[in-house]
């Protein structure tokens, strides 16, 4: 667990994946969510100055991407996963826009697991791809997280209208009690068996 820089927002991270390999065009992902409902996930692109080694520290945040997912984008991640249909979104700020893809891995015909990728085109126009491949084990790792991860957040938000419900009802009145006049009082009568 960790906080994010200049916020109170506690961050859950997940298990990073780290797919190295010896050409230096591997990658890093990791998902994130945190308490208040939000959903992360982040690249890295393979450094190192030698092709035997697969690190993905940099100075150069040109080589990182980091990206906000919604609740119902998360749920297509998981329905991609279940399904094989392919899962695509867009998401477009003043600084970058930003093209997803999570959907099948598919080598020679044959489906070896899924794959995950964001495109991303700056300001100026620059474009930088990032791509990660889970086989059907890391696929089912990203999902269970993310499921767990979603049921963490809608137990949240349900404590919270709880909560919010509890604190804004108004006060009920307790029933003023009457007094019984003395002629409708209900007389004790004793019986002997």
């Amino acid at each position: 667990m960790t906080k994010a820089a200049n916020t109170n927002i506690i961050i859950y991270i997940m298990i990073n994946f780290y797919k190295p390999n010896s050409k230096k065009t591997g990658h890093a992902c990791s998902f994130q969510y945190a308490k208040d409902g939000n959903f992360y996930f982040s690249f890295a692109k393979q450094t190192g100055e030698s092709s035997k080694t697969g690190s993905f520290k940099s100075k150069d945040r040109s080589n990182t991407i980091n990206g906000k997912l919604s609740v119902t984008e998360v749920c297509s991640i998981i329905d991609s996963i279940d399904s094989n249909r392919e899962f695509s979104a867009f998401h477009k700020s003043a600084k970058q826009t930003l093209s997803m893809k999570f959907g099948p891995y598919v080598r020679n015909e044959e489906q070896i697991g899924y794959t995950f990728s964001v495109n991303r085109k700056g300001e100026s126009g620059e474009s930088k791809g990032y791509l990660i491949g889970f086989n059907f084990g890391e696929a089912v790792q990203v999902r269970e997280y993310l499921k767990t991860a979603l049921q963490t957040v809608f137990a949240g938000q349900i404590e919270k209208s709880q909560q919010l419900n509890v604190n804004s009802k108004p006060k009920r009145e307790e029933p003023v009690k009457q007094e019984q006049s003395p002629q409708e009082e209900e007389e004790e009568i004793e019986i002997d068996f």
